[in-house]
């Protein structure tokens, strides 16, 4: 086995090293200030002074940065509703029976029921259909949350898939993300971009490291596209536990990235959350 080098073991335990040498900055610095200062003779050396008090505050700084990187703090931050954010990455559940679209109308059926949905945005939200599932209607409460009409809120939506489990009777949702997007559309014309992620087909959401990946390559995107980490924002309200943990794990690493969910009763109550540690590497 070969031992490590000098620059990896530099490398490796930079931050301890950080803070070693900010503590001494900051005791050689505060004792050079205290030296400037003669009160029996009543001298004062400002040179001393001055080198001393810009060593205090290099050594202070050195401390605390690396120091909180060294023992990982973290924090955890929850609160109701959100700003509009202008990204949103939107994890899908597959739909039992998706809403068709009919000329200017979208319907529901199943087992021979047919119920029509409200062309307005409010009451749609309302609408309660019994004996027929609703999917997507809190897709449509997660956006209405950062759309804001005539523009300045929401602007490019990805809408994540998952892949068919079995081949004779697709149950993913990927599948159904092309009628999802134009349900979107139905009720926020005005939204500049909506695709399906990943293109070609959907993904595993019980497998951790692809959702991590898929999330870091819509991140990349976006940012290409100019926008902010602040910018976007992951909605994990569909899908399984496991997209949940990894919205989670995403924020965690980036800070300014938050996750939101939007409750499953009503009032429907959205919340958001962000789980910071200091030490935010990559995944």
């Amino acid at each position: 086995m070969k031992a490590p080098n000098l620059v990896d073991l530099i490398r490796k335990h930079r931050n301890a090293l950080a803070v070693f040498a900010g503590t001494l900055s900051f005791s050689v610095g505060t004792s050079w200030v205290a030296d400037a200062i003669d009160w029996k003779e009543k001298t004062f050396s400002d040179g001393m002074f001055a080198t001393g008090l810009a060593l205090g505050i290099l050594g202070a700084y050195l401390a605390i940065h690396f120091g909180k990187k060294l023992f990982s703090v973290t924090s955890l931050s929850q609160k109701t509703g959100t700003h509009p954010h202008k990204v949103l990455f939107i994890f899908m559940s597959a739909a039992q029976t998706p809403p068709s679209r009919k000329e200017d109308r979208w319907v529901l059926e199943n087992n021979g029921q047919s119920v029509e949905l409200d062309p307005r945005l409010e009451e749609v939200l309302q609408q309660q259909i019994k004996g027929i599932p609703f999917p997507w209607q809190q897709t449509l409460r997660a956006i209405k949350a950062h759309y804001v009409p005539g523009g300045g809120g929401v602007e490019a939506i990805y809408l994540i898939g998952s892949k068919d489990e079995r081949k004779d009777k697709p149950n993913g949702s990927h599948g159904q993300l092309d009628r999802a997007i134009e349900l979107i559309r139905f009720y926020f014309p005005q939204l500049k971009t909506i695709e399906a992620r990943p293109r070609d087909q959907g993904v595993d959401f019980e497998d951790m490291k692809a959702l991590l990946d898929l999330l870091r390559e819509l991140m990349e995107e976006a940012k290409q596209a100019g926008y902010k980490e602040e910018d976007i924002m992951i909605d994990i309200t569909g899908g399984q536990k496991t997209n949940s943990i990894a919205g989670a794990l995403v924020t965690i690493h980036h800070p300014k990235l938050e996750f939101q969910y939007v409750g499953t009763r009503a009032p429907y109550t959205l919340k958001t959350f962000n789980a910071v540690a200091v030490e935010h590497g990559d995944l």
